[in-house]
This record gives structure tokens, sequence and C-alpha cells, in this order.
């Protein structure tokens, strides 16, 4: 095989859209769960979660852009024949209102346990002592109305960092998509706050300009990443709880902040 410069790599990319599955099982199953006959109506609720603070995070983990990325996909919901819900940001509720949503956005802090994946968590205000984890998802089983889209705009979401169960895919983003989820849209390491608004404005932008379909949540995460290369928007604050905590390095100033996003999907 020849070498791949730096250009023609970007230069390829501007054709080709990046979709992944766990495993081809995983696959199959998610686009079977489509043509089955649900046993509700099809929801049009869109649940969306900001955590502008985290509690028991150094400096309350404070993320400001949070409200602007939720107030953004908020504003999207009526071209997008959608419901915005928002609910108290402790685990029980969101968990409750997970059964009857079509989309779930997610904005704050993600952790991944390095001892053991499946305790790999959103952070909550209660995340302490009733975090959300990979293991709850895996729990709470959703194909009898499978929401359309799961947008985890959080650090790690897609991370296994244990190198015994590399292959295993023990996270968020598969936890996600197993539990039901037809789209997961999530990260594989640190994000910069201040991007993820506009990673998700474009995404949500081009569901209402093509409609909510399949190959709409991947172009739309497309061509979001691409706007990120071209538009050169300075990085302010991360979103990983472990990271703020010190436990943590950070991937370097050389490391683009586009490159860590990724769907999973039929």
């Amino acid at each position: 095989m020849g070498s791949l410069s730096t250009t023609g790599f970007w230069r390829r990319t501007a054709w080709v859209m990046s979709s992944y599955a766990s495993t081809v099982k995983a696959l199959i199953h998610g686009r079977q769960l489509h043509f089955r006959k649900p046993v509700r109506p099809v929801s049009n609720h869109a649940l969306l979660v900001a955590m502008y603070e985290t509690p028991n995070l150094p400096a309350n983990g404070s993320l400001p852009f949070t409200i602007d990325e939720v107030d953004i996909v908020k504003d999207l919901c009526p071209s997008l024949h959608l419901q915005p819900v928002t609910p108290s940001l402790r685990k029980d509720d969101v968990l409750r209102e997970l059964q009857a949503c079509r989309i779930f956005h997610f904005a704050g802090h993600g952790s991944s346990d390095l001892a053991e994946p499946s305790r790999s968590c959103l952070l909550l205000e209660d995340w302490k002592t009733n975090p959300l984890t990979v293991g709850d998802l895996r729990d709470h089983r959703l194909q009898e109305n499978p929401p359309f889209l799961g947008f985890f705009s959080a650090c790690s979401t897609g991370a296994n960092k244990v190198a015994k169960l590399a292959d295993e895919g023990i996270n968020l983003i598969n936890a996600f998509q197993l539990a039901g989820f037809r789209h997961v849209v999530g990260t594989l390491w640190e994000v910069s706050n201040m991007h993820c608004v506009d990673v998700a404005r474009v995404l949500y932008e081009t569901l209402r300009d093509e409609g909510m379909t399949d190959v709409a949540v991947c172009r739309g995460l497309h061509r979001a990443v691409r706007a990120l290369r071209d538009g050169g928007i300075a990085a302010d604050g991360l979103r990983d709880g472990a990271l703020i905590s010190g436990t943590t390095e950070g991937r370097g100033a050389t490391d683009a902040y586009r490159i860590p996003y990724v769907h999973f999907g039929v």
C-alpha cells in the first residue's frame, strides 16, 4: 500500500462520510428494529439535558456553552416537529424520559472508567451516588419504541481504555445503541466546550433541511466536522470529568478538536 499524505487524506474526507457499528450483528439488529411496528405511537419528544455545572468536580465542572448548545437544539425543535422536554438533572428522571423520547441530547461531562468500562457514565447532578452508567443502559431496553438519535456532547463517550477489554466495545455509545437507539453520536476522547455548540448546530440544521433520515444524521456530522476543520474556532474548556479532576492528561495542542466525533448507526 502506498503512503497517504496529510493533504491526500483531507481531500478524501471531503468525499467520504464515516459511520460505524460495533458488530455486524448490531448493524443487522438495528435495521430490523426499523421494520417492527412500534408498540406505542412514535414519540415526538426531544429529551434535552444541559449540565452547566456538575457537582463534585473542581469549580463545579462549569461548562457555560452547554446552555447555548441546548438552546440551539430547542429552537430547532419546532422545525423538526419535536417537542422539547427538559427533565430534572437526575438519573432516575432521565431514565424515565428515555422510555418515550425520539431524540436524547446530552451536553455535559462524561467519564470513562479505567478499571471497569461498564461503569463509564454521563455525569448528572447525582452522578457521585447514582451514576448513569453503561450498565444502566444495558438493563433499560428501549427496542419496543426505539429512539431515533442519541447525541452525547461529552468527552470519551466512545472510549474504552482497558487494554484487555479493547475488543469488547463496552462504552456509552454502544450501550445506547444496543438499548435501542437507531443512531448515536459521541466522542472518542476530550472535546472542546465551544466546538460542541457548532457541531450540534450543523447536525440538527441538516436534519431540519433534509428530514430526519439515516443519511441526514451521518451527513450532518460529516458537515459539522468539516466546518470545524475549516473554521479555526478557538477551543475553550473540555468535557471530561476525569481530565478536570487532574487524573487524565490532555491529548496536546497539536491534536485537532474535530477528530473525536464519531457516528454509530444503521
